[in-house]
């Protein structure tokens, strides 16, 4: 979404209604970081995630299945 360079946080273009899935996300207890369109105005739909040494390689095993489900059943929305 965005040029340049980035340490711990990107933005991921996520087409579909992300507000939609992001509440999905946090009911199953996954914060799945800020939805953009509501601060970015000029920026296609997206959401800006951040990584950490506070985030264990099962964290993003169990984000990229929820995820994955998710974007699943929203296609159907």
């Amino acid at each position: 979404m965005f040029k340049g360079p980035y340490a711990y946080e990107c933005a991921l273009k996520i087409s579909g209604d992300i507000d939609r899935l992001h509440q999905a996300l946090l009911d199953q207890g996954v914060y799945f970081g800020l939805p953009l369109q509501h601060d970015f105005k000029t920026v296609q739909p997206g959401v800006l995630v951040c990584a950490t040494e506070c985030h264990r390689a099962q964290d993003f095993e169990q984000l990229s299945l929820i995820l994955q489900a998710s974007l699943t059943k929203q296609v159907s929305i």
